[in-house]
């Protein structure tokens, strides 16, 4: 069964009597995020479920429960081998190779990045959506990175905005272009 994304959190002296909204958003827990937490996650503290009002004491154990993630019904795995470079808990960054599209369209409806990484998350258990944070063009290859929750993604997309991701391009040419 899968199990939800989970963050803990112990408040410190400068967050006491801090609303737990504040706090939360203050960890860049988004908005969305939030709103979806209270409809189908949950906000624990100290192990008892409280609503983002509670006023945060010095010490108290915070632990946010996302709401289970499931991929679209649209988007079928189809085994395509992966190179995996690296994996975690949060994060898998894959070679695509050149001649493979990052993610379907209506020029390539199958045989993506994305449908093969439907077919690995189905083979580990892992029933979240693909979330890239990185895309390749068609003929481009190259380290495309995915992270494994939204949550993830959306601290990646802070990392981008912040310019704290750098991407680089490397281009071979044999001939003359």
């Amino acid at each position: 069964m899968a199990q939800p994304f989970t963050l803990q959190f112990q408040v410190t002296s400068q967050e006491h009597q801090m609303l737990l909204r504040e706090f939360l958003l203050q960890k860049n827990i988004s908005r969305k995020a939030l709103t979806d937490i209270k409809a189908d996650g949950e906000l624990l503290v100290n192990g008892k479920s409280e609503n983002v009002q509670y006023m945060l004491q010095s010490g108290d154990n915070i632990t946010v429960q996302f709401p289970l993630e499931t991929g679209s019904e649209q988007m079928k795995g189809e085994a395509i081998p992966l190179e995996i470079l690296y994996e975690d808990a949060y994060l898998l960054a894959v070679n695509k190779p050149a001649g493979i599209s990052t993610i379907p369209s209506r020029q390539h409806p199958s045989g993506t990045l994305a449908n093969a990484i439907v077919h690995y998350y189905e083979q580990i258990g892992h029933s979240g959506a693909v979330h890239f944070v990185t895309r390749l063009d068609l003929d481009t290859s190259g380290i495309v990175l995915i992270t494994k929750h939204r949550h993830t993604h959306h601290l990646f997309s802070l990392a981008q905005q912040e310019q704290t991701i750098v991407k680089k391009y490397l281009a071979l040419v044999q001939g003359t272009p």
